[in-house]
């Protein structure tokens, strides 16, 4: 008898190549959409902080990168002990996954040392330039 195809299986009930059912690693698993949009908007809001994505060289937009993925790592791991608690089923401390986050998180400490916390300031429009017709953009 056919089986009703799914997006995971195929009409013999195969898996789908990219099915997320039957993955064993994530070696071979799909990003998340939402990861990948809280990465993404963790990444612009970043640039932005540091003057925009057409200011920041090519090695330090790369550390934003990194940035943004420990971001991500950092509150997956979060998650993970939220939902299932700092202690396993037989009344163990979870110590690899709270040493693993507190590695995370002294990483991306690490690198919002080399990126620098402060903020650059945009260039202000002076009275001058609102007369002239200058906007904030057209000021050197």
């Amino acid at each position: 008898t056919p089986i009703p195809s799914t997006p995971d299986r195929d009409a013999r009930g195969l898996f789908q190549p990219g099915n997320r059912i039957a993955y064993r690693h994530g070696l071979r698993a799909q990003v998340d959409a939402a990861l990948a949009d809280e990465r993404r908007a963790f990444l612009n809001a970043s640039l932005a902080d540091d003057g925009g994505p057409g200011e920041v060289p090519t090695r330090r937009r790369s550390l934003h990168e990194y940035r943004a993925r420990l971001h991500v790592h950092i509150g997956q791991l979060s998650g993970a002990i939220e939902r299932h608690g700092v202690f396993d089923g037989r009344g163990r401390l979870r110590t690899a996954w709270l040493q693993r986050l507190d590695g995370l998180i002294d990483r991306a400490r690490a690198l919002d040392a080399t990126l620098g916390l402060d903020r650059r300031a945009r260039p202000i429009v002076g009275a001058s330039d609102l007369l002239l017709g200058r906007r904030p953009e057209d000021t050197p």
